[in-house]
């Protein structure tokens, strides 16, 4: 459901922009994410086994960015 509705608001983005060939949602989850993270790369990650470690720190990001934290927010790009 989270991946239908990144895509669905991805296409939303696309269909309201005048040049939006090839561009795609990506994230950053707090100032010290380093890593563009697109829709992609979650549904890859949350589709790993339970303990593996890229499914882990998807969902620890997640997490993070849902508290109160002003260096933990989530940052939406589409470029």
């Amino acid at each position: 459901m989270l991946i239908k509705e990144l895509k669905r608001i991805e296409t939303h983005a696309k269909d309201s922009t005048v040049d939006s060939e090839g561009n795609t949602l990506w994230f950053k989850f707090g100032d010290d994410d380093t890593l563009a993270t697109d829709i992609k790369d979650i549904r890859n990650d949350l589709t790993q086994h339970t303990n593996h470690v890229n499914r882990l720190l998807i969902l620890y990001k997640m997490k993070k960015c849902t508290e109160l934290g002003v260096n933990d927010e989530l940052r939406v790009f589409y470029s």
